[in-house]
């Protein structure tokens, strides 16, 4: 790998000095890596495919994704890789040599995003209705820093996708029948579809995942058990009955297959 040095000009009487610049491959990676991602636009559920070219033959490199989470919170993920010996990166492919996961994952910069600042790993990024506006994920290329605690450098490339967790297709009705609450989510067509029912633990109404298998699918009840509307402010003493009389509710939908 070679490497330029440049002198710096000097004014009579004081020393010379010498600048080295980056590597070749790093200028060249510098002024022509390209990032490709995969579907632009997709599901929340959908498998991207995450590729850059043009870097330095086995150039080590950063990737990194950003999002803002429908709360306003900042998630990031970063993984350090090594280019092939022609300067290609398949996430598919390649295995990451350490960040916030190791290993071939192609999915790796999504699962791991975290918040940054906060000290709860769990911190939903995931919006608690049906979004009209999709997860934007941002995706960075960045030269491998020489140390960990020393911060990243300019994006050598970027690219930004779009995660739906809902389709402007979808039926969606809110839920006041006798005890139970939630809402009911229907793909589009006649069916009958298979039918689901999807809770949450943490109370509340969250009918992302639902509306996200209703877009594959399903017929799929969103159904809270405390925290919302009339029902119970807490978890304590539930009663099977609600559970049972949502069950009967959906296998008795005409749209939903009373059999599964």
């Amino acid at each position: 790998m070679w490497r330029t040095v440049h002198a710096v000009l000097r004014t009579p009487g004081t020393p010379l000095l010498l600048r080295r610049s980056m590597s070749t491959s790093a200028l060249l990676a510098q002024k022509s890596a390209t990032l490709t991602v995969t579907p632009k636009t997709g599901l929340a559920d959908e498998l991207l495919d995450i590729k850059v070219e043009g870097l330095g033959p086995r150039e080590r490199v950063t990737l990194r994704a950003s999002a803002v989470s429908y709360r306003g919170r900042l998630f990031r993920s970063l993984a350090h890789y090594e280019a092939d010996g022609r300067g290609g990166l398949d996430l598919a492919r390649d295995r990451a040599l350490g960040g916030d996961f190791t290993g071939v994952e192609p999915m790796g910069l999504l699962w791991s995003l975290t918040p940054v600042g906060s000290e709860d790993p769990c911190f939903s990024q995931m919006p608690r209705g049906v979004m009209k506006t999709p997860l934007k994920v941002e995706v960075t290329v960045h030269h491998a820093p020489q140390q960990q605690a020393v911060p990243l450098g300019p994006a050598l490339a970027s690219a930004q996708v779009q995660r739906w967790f809902s389709s402007p297709e979808l039926s969606r009705a809110r839920l006041q029948a006798g005890r139970l609450r939630g809402v009911f989510l229907l793909p589009p067509g006649d069916g009958p579809f298979p039918g689901l029912i999807d809770m949450f633990g943490d109370g509340g109404l969250n009918e992302s995942r639902a509306s996200l298998l209703a877009c594959r699918g399903f017929a799929t009840l969103a159904l809270p058990f405390f925290g919302y509307e009339d029902l119970p402010p807490i978890m304590k003493d539930l009663n099977l009955d609600y559970f049972e009389e949502a069950a009967k509710f959906v296998q008795s939908h005409p749209k939903a297959c009373s059999n599964k």
